[in-house]
């Protein structure tokens, strides 16, 4: 398992939309596409590297600043991390650990501490960029997708799923250009939040790699924008608060389903579904309350409550923290208490469950997904079913997870588990900086070919 760092770098908000004037040959910077604004101060160039204020970057991170006057040192606070440094130099300290060295020296300038660009990518972990041309400045969660051409002896069409419900999606579907007969098909469902069709997670599609792959070797695959991305506005609080992963995910897989069983160039008997994360986890689900699919393929799913994979989620982070740092045993104790309403929460009356959160999340949804539990669904199904786990996700854990899997699946004929060294919880190898993190989706990949062609194989062999 590689080492968790700089995991906190997720948990940065979205820039505030307002804009002030500044001097025509003024450095813009863009955070995430929206220009930050410097009230006063400016960046400028020095020996051809961008000098940002560092206290109005930060505040637009969602970063607090405290400047040490005395010891002439910065401290910038985010949850669950600390970063120092000092004017002067050129080297910060993570949560005591270092030095990063960041190039250009940290300086006072007008009562103003400047940073090069250089310090958000080597010491925050986040993408950068520099256009002298534009005398513009990018720093972004991630690299932008690497733009990829549609292959050339493949077709896409747009489609509508739940048309004519309240909730349309649009959608993908990618065939053959030459299909020969009504073809095999599958559906991805997407993970935890408001996903797009191709899941994009940071600078990678895996949704998109995953289709074309399995096109090329004559698949069917179906993919679509995921509900909480199409409609987040129109959510009022009152259906938030009863908001479960049915609404979320399950009716709009089946919605789906339905569709490609309607389409003539579709094999309707041989219709499988993918899901990755939270759709492996709910795709059993997914099939007992209507999806019927000719198989379930589960990619870094697992049969765990959400909960539970949330805690050990949240302690292998802590175990990253330095014994020193009095933040460690508080987050320690904060994680033990949520543990303990968590562990009652399938138990917990409707009422109380609608004005609780557990790990930051709804208790009435995760309470909806614990009254289905996945290993009992898995246990009941006689579906042929396929589980692939990334050795190195550190989000869906191989040495338990996936050993859950091997357990629940030893009696069945007709199930399939692989395991793949080296791969993350997208089914893609990094080796870098932030290895081990959410940093190493900021960088642009692809799905491993093996997971694909092993995927495209146990269809073949299902049908």
């Amino acid at each position: 398992m590689k080492k968790t760092f700089l995991l906190f770098i997720a948990l940065i908000v979205p820039l505030t939309t307002f804009s002030v004037e500044a001097s025509a040959n003024a450095i813009k910077v863009l955070l995430e596409g929206k220009t930050i604004p410097f009230a006063d101060a400016q960046p400028y160039l020095n020996n051809h590297e961008v000098m940002i204020p560092v206290r109005a970057a930060a505040d637009a991170l969602g970063m607090k600043t405290v400047y040490r006057a005395a010891e002439k040192e910065i401290l910038l606070l985010v949850p669950a991390a600390s970063i120092t440094f000092k004017i002067g130099g050129n080297s910060a300290f993570v949560n005591g650990e270092g030095p990063v060295s960041f190039g250009e020296d940290a300086l006072l300038k007008q009562d103003r501490v400047y940073v090069p660009l250089a310090f958000f990518q080597k010491v925050l972990g986040l993408y950068t960029s520099y256009n002298a041309d534009l005398n513009e400045a990018v720093i972004a969660s991630a690299a932008p997708p690497v733009k990829k051409e549609l292959p050339s002896q493949l077709v896409e069409e747009e489609v509508v799923i739940g048309e004519g419900t309240a909730y349309p999606l649009k959608g993908t579907l990618t065939m053959p250009r030459e299909a020969d007969g009504p073809l095999p098909a599958a559906v991805l469902v997407h993970g935890s939040g408001p996903n797009d069709r191709d899941e994009t997670i940071g600078a990678n599609k895996p949704f998109r790699d995953i289709a074309w792959g399995l096109a090329e070797q004559g698949i069917a695959v179906l993919r679509y924008e995921k509900r909480t991305l199409a409609y987040a506005s129109s959510f009022t609080p009152e259906m938030l608060a009863k908001f479960t992963v049915k609404e979320e995910t399950i009716d709009d897989a089946i919605a789906a389903s339905r569709l490609l069983e309607k389409d003539k160039r579709i094999n309707a008997s041989q219709v499988y579904v993918i899901g990755h994360s939270l759709g492996g986890m709910m795709a059993p689900r997914i099939d007992a309350e209507g999806g019927d699919f000719a198989g379930l393929v589960i990619m870094a799913g697992t049969t765990r409550s959400l909960w539970e994979l949330v805690y050990d989620q949240n302690k292998a982070y802590i175990e990253t923290m330095d014994d020193k740092d009095p933040a460690k045993a508080a987050n320690a104790d904060l994680i033990a208490a949520e543990l303990r309403k968590a562990a009652s929460i399938k138990t917990m009356p409707e009422q109380e469950a609608l004005g609780q959160s557990v790990f930051g999340m709804p208790a009435y949804y995760l309470r909806d997904m614990d009254l289905h539990d996945t290993g009992e669904l898995v246990a009941a199904s006689h579906k042929p079913i396929m589980v692939l786990q990334g050795g190195d996700d550190f989000q869906v854990f191989a040495d338990k997870d996936y050993v859950l899997w091997q357990e629940a699946l030893k009696v069945k004929p007709n199930a399939a588990l692989k395991l793949y060294p080296g791969l993350n919880h997208i089914f893609m190898d990094y080796t870098g900086s932030g290895e081990g993190t959410a940093a190493e989706y900021k960088m642009p990949g692809s799905v491993d070919p093996h997971v694909i062609a092993d995927i495209a194989s146990w269809i073949g062999n299902n049908n």
